[in-house]
């Protein structure tokens, strides 16, 4: 190729989102584990009182790669971790109740 001539436009990859329902999870950090250290998008913040759990983990959006090592581990003893592909379909990796889904707010995680 010339130095004249541009590379073709690479598409976008299409990514998974991950997100964790605060709801169900309990804090036991398995699904921090898993995150590649240089990524280190999974963490902790305070939720409610101590005495009821304390905290939650979260996935920090602008940083997660989508590398699935969280989700295909299936550490999750609750089964908060959600993946959420670019159709819109919500999935659990290893079941996923139909009530559970109803508690996940859209809304809430795309501000």
């Amino acid at each position: 190729m010339a130095a004249t001539e541009t590379a073709p436009k690479v598409k976008k990859r299409v990514k998974n989102k991950y997100d964790i329902i605060e709801n169900l999870c309990v804090g036991c950090g398995l699904c921090l584990d898993q995150c590649p250290p240089k990524v280190n998008s999974i963490g902790f913040k305070f939720y409610g009182d101590v005495q009821e759990g304390g905290f939650r983990c979260y996935i920090d959006q602008k940083s997660c790669i989508s590398c699935q090592l969280c989700f295909d581990a299936d550490a999750c003893p609750s089964g908060a971790l959600v993946e959420i592909r670019p159709e819109g379909i919500i999935s659990d990796f290893r079941f996923t109740p139909e009530k559970r889904l109803e508690i996940y707010d859209k809304p809430f995680f795309e501000r």
